[in-house]
């Protein structure tokens, strides 16, 4: 059975509400308190990083961005975000490669109310790791998430853009303070 898109809109955003997602910042690159136990092993293994310490000895990022389509459909243009972030990386020295093994990923999703002028929406700052490995027969490319944070929220139609803006400087700015923090 299908639900119907407003039902789902409204059960999406009262879900948001009641466990304290009004708006939420979400922080999912896990803490030294978080961390897994150190499996016991005859291997010697270098030690587990956590927190900012993923970002260590990092020379440079490429940003990228991705926006829904139905942001682009209500006018959000994806060159003003794109330009925001690279101004964040750029105003904290950071430097931004195109060939960098390093992808910053902005997602901007958003859901419109099927009757009502709302939305919900989500930011997700994402860093991958991109690397090569090998057998004897392929060459294997992968990437890891290794920091992240999200903002969930909802607000009126007026207002999409600037929540939209907002959240994503707020989502850059830790993200430049905690690679600022592990590089100094």
């Amino acid at each position: 059975m299908k639900a119907n898109p407003s039902v789902r809109f409204l059960l999406t955003a009262s879900i948001l509400a009641f466990a304290g997602c009004d708006p939420s910042l979400t922080q999912d690159t896990p803490s030294a308190e978080t961390a897994p136990a150190k499996r016991e092993s005859q291997d010697v293994l270098p030690p587990y990083v956590f927190g900012n310490g993923v970002l260590r000895g990092m020379k440079s990022v490429n940003p990228m961005i991705l926006i829904n389509d139905n942001l682009l459909k209500e006018g959000i243009k994806k060159d003003r975000f794109q330009t925001e972030l690279e101004l964040i990386l750029r105003s904290s020295r950071i430097p931004i490669d195109a060939t960098s093994p390093n992808d910053l990923w902005l997602t901007i999703e958003a859901m419109k109310h099927p009757s009502l002028p709302q939305f919900i929406f989500s930011i997700n700052l994402q860093l991958y790791k991109t690397g090569r490995f090998a057998n004897n027969e392929f060459t294997f490319l992968t990437a890891a998430t290794i920091w992240k944070i999200r903002w969930y929220g909802y607000c009126g139609e007026s207002m999409i853009e600037e929540k939209l803006m907002d959240h994503t400087e707020q989502c850059a700015k830790k993200f430049a303070n905690d690679f600022l923090a592990a590089n100094e």
